[in-house]
């Protein structure tokens, strides 16, 4: 893949949002703390399968990016994360890696377990995530290809898939993981 300035504006707005204690590095603790906000923003119960799904996709995310990155450090800068993202995305094999943070967070957002996300679940969210509420309701409407008013897991995955990919730099799929 080759490394676009929109993927590389895309990537910096991502280690932005992941970034939670605001170091300049990414850590496993930013992840921790970044599950645990979607946890939260719909008081999904900490012993639930659903936030202990969560907490994995986030772990094996992480795990991922420090594997695919050159740095020995249990973190990653900027200019690392880029490059592990990189490979990431350009890696097909990982794309179950991939799928599993929107997986994810579907399941933890779905709070009435009908396999639908619903705009009060997803604004919770976003708005833990600081995205303004106009901007992360423009999000919703257009990641809701099939206009039923609602998320399913398959448009929540193409959203992420489509974010990453895409040159579009206003793709709404960045909203899911705090990037809009």
């Amino acid at each position: 893949m080759p490394l676009t300035p929109e993927f590389e504006i895309k990537a910096s707005r991502l280690f932005e949002a992941h970034d939670i204690d605001d170091d300049g590095y990414l850590t496993g603790t930013d992840y921790e703390s970044l599950a645990e906000t979607y946890r939260t923003a719909v008081d999904l119960d900490s012993r639930r399968p659903e936030a202990r799904n969560l907490q994995q996709a986030f772990d094996q995310w992480w795990g991922a990016l420090l594997m695919s990155s050159d740095g020995s450090d249990e973190r990653l800068g900027p200019d690392e994360f880029l490059q592990s993202l990189r490979s990431l995305v350009s890696n097909e094999s990982r794309s179950d890696l991939i799928d599993s943070l929107p997986k994810a967070v579907f399941h933890a957002l779905d709070t009435d377990r009908a396999d639908r996300v619903g705009h009060v679940a997803f604004l919770a969210a976003t708005r833990r995530l600081n995205i303004l509420t106009p901007r992360a309701i423009r999000h919703f409407k257009a990641m809701d290809t099939d206009g039923d008013g609602y998320l399913s897991r398959d448009e929540l995955i193409e959203a992420w898939r489509k974010y990453l990919v895409v040159p579009d730099l206003d793709h709404p799929g960045g909203a899911l993981l705090g990037a809009a």
